[in-house]
């Protein structure tokens, strides 16, 4: 009985993750700077981008980083960045970068109307997100007077 709950709950995990149900082939899901899924038969392929070549988004394939607009054809240096995940704010925070050991690992977009957040280190609504990525201001602390 175990096995078979096991199973039905893995086995819906997976068609609830999977993003090309439904969807016409050759549409892309999931694309970061060195990795995209294209979906073919209602499951996502993956395909991965050979450096120095980048996804360009706007051309949904593999590029130059010269031909290729923001965020994957201007990579943010990290030479004296600490470690960690940082927005890009030219692109209203959207996507985000990863430096660790003062190099630029690539970089990733949060879904459609997501935005990064900072301070939990994922993509979150951009009303639950402090400025300057989201809208999130905390109400102020008032206390009463005896």
């Amino acid at each position: 009985m175990i096995k078979i709950t096991l199973l039905l709950c893995l086995g819906f995990g997976f068609a609830s993750a999977n993003e090309c149900i439904n969807k016409p082939d050759d549409t892309i899901v999931n694309a970061g700077c060195q990795y995209y899924e294209i979906c073919r038969n209602g499951s996502p392929i993956a395909n991965y981008c050979i450096r120095p070549r980048v996804f360009n988004h706007a051309k949904g394939q593999c590029d130059d980083p010269v031909n290729t607009p923001p965020p994957c054809g201007n990579e943010k240096s990290c030479g004296n960045t600490p470690d960690g995940r940082y927005p890009i704010l030219e692109m209203n925070c959207r996507c985000y970068y990863t430096c660790q050991d003062g190099q630029n690992m690539g970089t990733q977009c949060c879904p459609d109307g997501l935005t990064w957040d900072v301070y939990d280190s994922l993509c979150n609504w951009p009303r639950d997100v402090p400025p300057p990525c989201g809208t999130y201001s905390p109400e102020p602390i008032t206390t009463a007077k005896p």
